[in-house]
């Protein structure tokens, strides 16, 4: 058994170095490349930083008005028997900080609006 494993490893073995050596080789033949540039810039650091008020909160009667008016529709339906309708207001600040120097702080105010339905398959239907 420790001949069949190492017969085996020692083929692996060479078949790895021969592509090892195929590769080099290619490498060493080819063109030099066109575009020597380095892959990555060198740029100074950017710092943005907004701490100013968050824009005014969206009106609460408001978005329950608009949250009964699309759960309405779901109540002609006899066969939904559940059904949500969402509104979800998040205000936030993002901060991002680099290991390069930037830093940036920015203010935003999310609405979502989240619908969902949900019903059985009826037997006896076509």
């Amino acid at each position: 058994m420790a001949r069949v494993l190492w017969q085996l490893t020692y083929g692996e073995y060479r078949k790895a170095s021969k592509a090892f050596l195929n590769v080099k080789t290619s490498t060493q033949v080819n063109a030099k490349e066109e575009d020597t540039s380095p892959d990555f810039s060198t740029e100074s650091p950017q710092v943005h930083s907004d701490y100013s008020e968050l824009p005014p909160f969206p009106d609460q009667p408001l978005l329950e008005q608009m949250a009964r008016k699309y759960s309405e529709p779901f109540r002609k339906y006899p066969y939904v028997y559940h059904s949500t309708v969402s509104v979800v207001v998040e205000d936030t600040r993002r901060h991002f900080v680099s290991s390069e120097g930037s830093r940036e702080v920015v203010p935003s105010t999310l609405v979502r609006l989240m619908i969902e339905g949900e019903t059985r398959r009826m037997t006896g239907w076509s």
